[in-house]
């Protein structure tokens, strides 16, 4: 094939441009692929599992056959980085780490622009950081970029900007960042390829009785065990996110309205769960009255604390957006005036995210001082609060989605015994 004929075969496959693709009007479904390190090299011979990207380029030139936006998570710099040096383990030190992102992601991108140009596809790279998402207009900024690549048909790879970011001002998982993503373009799919098969009731290389969750309608209200004796969730050798930045994802992604499956990491089931509907993984069911508005930007912040609150302090929530200081029962984290804190009931159960008007060392001042003034001091505004909507609740439509899985779960299992 010449260079004209690849030229035309571009042209030909490129998505019809939208009219306008980040508040979903374009009756175009997006899916969101996150892929892990562990899954892009292969440790054997030390080097990118290519076979594993030239898989992931024809999913998503199946997906964007059949009308898909698709927006791809990948990590992998640093450890292609480490591969490229020779280096058989991930340095501690930050700033090593930091340039072998720079070794590493260069050498990514270019396979990613081979292996995408192959099957008639154009791939951008997107780098962002904590404080993209954090600033209301840099956050702004990357939702009008999105949407930009989208209508000219690119395919965005999106990763955290490693090389700038500093260890108190970072993402620290691409779990978390495609969660974020996610809600930052609306999408309708969040798919995580891991090396488990599912969500299961307990780790299921430690545990036997392990069983595999294929839907989940509650992050909440699940009760798994995820951690390993010695290890509490820190990922693989290579990777930096485990089963617990798993769930934290689903939290923020399907309060957001988005749809997100945990499966194998083969790349073969995307197209088979968005366009054929079968039953892979572990599905989370979307929020049935989702996020909207500016408090999807609350939702994607980076939470930096939590706050425990009162029933009273929920009910004032609930009515005009605000918390007093008198309503506080307790605080955790390291977090400034302006950052995101998770506000969690008196069971610890997440209710919902906010923008907190004081610090923790001043806040913490405060609640030592337990007088009258409390009740004057509040510490959100309604703009920068984000009550986390009902998962999975009982309308038609999640509901007989819910049925649906199920069903197909237990064929499956009949089937596999």
């Amino acid at each position: 094939m010449n260079i004209d004929e690849l030229k035309q075969l571009r042209a030909d496959s490129s998505t019809p441009k939208p009219e306008r693709v980040g508040d979903r009007h374009d009756n175009m479904q997006v899916v969101v692929i996150k892929i892990g390190t562990t899954s892009l090299i292969n440790s054997e011979y030390s080097s990118l599992n290519l076979s594993a990207l030239a898989g992931l380029a024809e999913s998503v030139r199946t997906l964007k056959d059949n009308g898909c936006h698709v927006i791809l998570i990948s990590s992998g710099a640093v450890g292609v980085g480490c591969q490229r040096l020779g280096l058989e383990k991930k340095p501690k030190d930050l700033s090593k780490r930091q340039a072998l992102a720079a070794v590493g992601q260069v050498h990514l991108m270019r396979f990613y622009e081979d292996l995408f140009s192959a099957v008639g596809l154009t791939c951008s790279q997107v780098l962002l950081t904590l404080d993209n998402l954090s600033d209301k207009q840099q956050y702004t900024n990357a939702v009008n970029t999105f949407q930009e690549l989208l209508e000219y048909g690119v395919v965005p790879v999106v990763n955290e900007n490693d090389t700038v970011a500093i260890e108190q001002l970072k993402i620290g998982d691409n779990d978390t960042l495609s969660a974020q993503v996610a809600t930052l373009v609306h999408a309708d799919w969040l798919f995580l390829l891991t090396d488990v098969d599912a969500l299961y009731t307990a780790n299921p290389s430690v545990d036997p009785k392990a069983e595999p969750i294929r839907v989940v309608e509650d992050v909440q209200s699940l009760q798994v065990k995820t951690e390993t004796p010695g290890d509490t969730d820190a990922g693989s050798e290579w990777g930096t996110g485990g089963m617990g930045t798993k769930l934290s994802a689903a939290n923020m992604a399907t309060a957001g309205g988005t749809k997100m499956v945990i499966c194998q990491a083969d790349p073969d089931v995307v197209p088979q769960v968005v366009l054929e509907r079968k039953e892979i993984g572990t599905l989370f069911l979307p929020a049935t009255e989702p996020v909207v508005g500016g408090q999807r930007w609350v939702l994607s912040n980076p939470v930096r604390g939590t706050v425990q609150v009162s029933a009273e302090a929920l009910e004032e929530l609930r009515e005009d957006g605000t918390v007093s200081a008198a309503h506080i029962d307790g605080i955790e984290g390291n977090f400034e005036s302006g950052e995101a804190v998770a506000f969690v009931d008196e069971s610890g159960k997440e209710i919902g995210k906010a923008l907190c008007q004081a610090s923790y060392k001043d806040l913490a001042g405060l609640l030592e001082k337990q007088n009258e003034v409390l009740e004057e001091v509040v510490i959100t505004e309604k703009s920068n609060v984000c009550l986390l909507p009902s998962v999975g609740g009982s309308d038609n439509s999640s509901a007989s989605e819910a049925d649906e899985w199920h069903d197909k779960g237990a064929k499956a299992m009949e089937t596999s015994h």
